[in-house]
């Protein structure tokens, strides 16, 4: 399965999957960002579109290829994707491909730090005794 990735919102994304067999369907499904499967559409063999609750989509059977279209990319279509074929009493999905914007990066200003004084002029009136073992030595 192929797909051309949005850059933004409002722009077209396409989504093909090919298959081996022409006389089966393909079901495609979105698995939102909650993790939920929701049934997009199915394609007969025959390219009868048979279209789930799902609005903005559109798809259509030419040769081998099965094709999903969103002619307007929304924030609601994002989500990985995949089609379904049925063949065997089996369904056989393709690998997901996941369908969002990218995200934008932001650059974060650095902050100006201001210096602090650390001078103590005219506060120490006299010495501090060192803690060591000689009982010997000052800070000042």
């Amino acid at each position: 399965m192929t797909s051309n990735p949005p850059q933004a919102f409002r722009t077209k994304v396409e989504f093909k999957c090919e298959t081996d067999y022409t006389d089966t369907g393909v079901f495609w499904v979105l698995q939102g960002l909650n993790g939920k499967l929701h049934f997009i559409t199915y394609v007969t063999s025959r390219s009868k579109e048979v279209t789930g609750t799902l609005k903005g989509y559109k798809s259509i059977k030419t040769g081998s290829y099965y094709q999903l279209t969103i002619a307007s990319f929304e924030e609601n279509h994002e989500g990985t994707y995949f089609c379904v074929r049925h063949r065997n009493q089996k369904l056989l999905f393709s690998s997901g491909i996941p369908v969002h914007l990218p995200v934008k990066t932001t650059t974060v200003l650095p902050t100006t730090l201001q210096q602090i004084s650390t001078t103590t002029k005219g506060l120490i009136k006299e010495g501090i005794k060192c803690p060591n073992s000689t009982g010997t030595g000052m800070f000042l």
